[in-house]
């Protein structure tokens, strides 16, 4: 689905799925990989199949939107925070809409992520990452049928941008 890679370019983060042909099911994850070698170090195994993916400027944490639970397709409102020094999932932050597109500014004291509710208006849910809570929620009017797709932050971390499926 999504790949960051962590500040230096040494580790790269991929959030996806990781397919068993013998029960034929995938497995929600995020697979660690190193850069130099191309050879995985670690899987972390998520509960929910994932969707975006971003990491802090320092390289101490990534965020994990999630898409849907299990082979039942529900929609899933959480982002899932990793420790990238022991690989393992530290907290969980509840409370989105159909989580999708994520960005971190480069201050690395908010995360931004894109909701994309069925049949609801579209928004942008700020995170404040120094308590991992949702502080605000701001209503966008995505002029698509499709919704909001993708998030990014300008360098001066003083405009959010997000982009739309059709009319942009």
């Amino acid at each position: 689905n999504s790949i960051v890679l962590n500040p230096t370019g040494t580790r790269g983060y991929v959030a996806g799925a990781l397919y068993n042909p013998n029960t034929m099911k995938s497995t929600p994850a995020v697979v660690v990989i190193d850069t130099s070698t191309n050879t995985v170090l670690d899987t972390i195994i998520l509960d929910t199949f994932t969707r975006g993916i971003a990491i802090t400027p320092d390289g101490t944490s990534v965020y994990v939107t999630h898409a849907y639970q299990g082979q039942t397709y529900t929609i899933c409102n959480k982002v899932t925070v990793i420790d990238t020094a022991t690989n393992s999932v530290v907290t969980t932050i509840t409370g989105f809409k159909d989580a999708s597109a994520i960005a971190i500014n480069p201050y690395g004291t908010y995360a931004y992520v894109v909701n994309t509710p069925a049949f609801q208006k579209d928004s942008v849910s700020v995170v404040s990452l120094e308590t991992n809570t949702i502080i605000k929620e701001i209503p966008i009017d995505s002029l698509s049928a499709t919704g909001l797709r993708g998030i990014a932050i300008h360098p001066s971390g003083r405009k959010v941008y997000v982009s739309t499926a059709g009319n942009n």
